[in-house]
């Protein structure tokens, strides 16, 4: 959380996520249609979840295939699918992609967007989107659920797009 922080923090987001996180909009996770679609179980974890959900103000408006010179020199990749502004960012000196929520890792094995946690139309742009990280030499994955993943030269992202 940026309040939580005795120092300055800013706030880099793609455009299209800027409303959610100023609370200018209400979060695509709390979205009235999203949570029918969730068993009640479900329901209930996502609203506890974002419950305590704090707003942002958005020094920075990221975009696609911007480059930000800082650390050797990272890519940004506009990924929509599990946000309509998810971002990637590949670092270039060490072959690293952080996907947070476009990839996740599961049983050892690299998998690709949650269809249990996106409704079909999210989803669907979610895998549209893997195609634009292909072109990347990729070494290292990093994901919000799962980790590092390493080697990748055995599984490529454009083999999730088959799941």
């Amino acid at each position: 959380m940026v309040d939580a922080s005795n120092h300055p923090i800013e706030v880099m987001v793609h455009e299209d996520d800027k409303p959610y996180i100023q609370g200018e909009k209400p979060l695509v996770r709390l979205n009235a249609n999203f949570l029918n679609i969730l068993p009640e179980d479900r329901r209930k974890m996502v609203k506890q979840t974002y419950k305590n959900f704090r707003t942002a103000i958005v020094n920075t408006t990221l975009s696609d295939d911007q480059e930000l010179y800082c650390t050797g020199g990272i890519t940004v990749i506009n990924t929509p699918g599990h946000t309509p502004g998810h971002i990637c960012l590949y670092h270039h000196p060490s072959k690293t992609m952080i996907v947070g929520d476009a990839m996740n890792i599961t049983d050892g094995m690299l998998t690709g967007p949650r269809k249990d946690i996106l409704m079909d139309e999210d989803y669907t742009q979610a895998l549209k989107s893997l195609e634009k990280l292909e072109k990347f030499d990729v070494e290292n994955i990093i994901t919000y659920h799962g980790g590092l993943y390493k080697n990748t030269k055995h599984q490529t992202i454009n083999s999730l797009l088959k799941e």
